[in-house]
């Protein structure tokens, strides 16, 4: 098990090297970023709109790589691109255990009912959310 963890954010295109990359291979992970477009939007660093989820699959590093082509990658002068890594939780892949018994989901579960719980959902979905990382 091995936890990344950072309030303001690493950029997810600086971290996620091909060796981050082949690292997470065959391991289920519980992901958090934030977009630079909703931070830049907010005008605000008390609070983020966070993304969570879960890497799994084959290739689950490929979920990450995603935001990458969603957000973009980082650049200074176009603060609005990109995204950041707040937080990672990895754990073994295990044939012994299915994905829905795994500690990741359950992980998952719980973020998304405290979400809910806490009226913190935003926009769309239910692992879109707004944090305080002061907190």
């Amino acid at each position: 098990m091995r936890i990344f963890k950072s309030k303001i954010g690493k950029p997810l295109d600086k971290w996620l090297t091909e060796e981050q990359f082949r690292s997470l291979k065959n391991k289920r992970f519980l992901y958090v970023i934030s977009s630079n477009m909703d931070t830049y939007k907010r005008k605000s660093t008390e609070e983020l709109v966070v993304e969570f989820g879960q890497g799994k699959g084959t290739q689950p590093a490929s979920r990450l790589k995603d935001y990458i082509s969603c957000y973009g990658y980082t650049d200074s002068k176009r603060p609005w691109m990109g995204c950041k890594l707040h937080y990672l939780f990895i754990t073994e892949k295990s044939k012994k255990v299915a994905a829905i018994n795994s500690m990741v989901h359950k992980y998952e579960l719980k973020l998304k009912q405290y979400a809910r719980k806490n009226n913190l959902l935003v926009d769309r979905g239910d692992e879109r959310t707004l944090i305080r990382p002061s907190k």
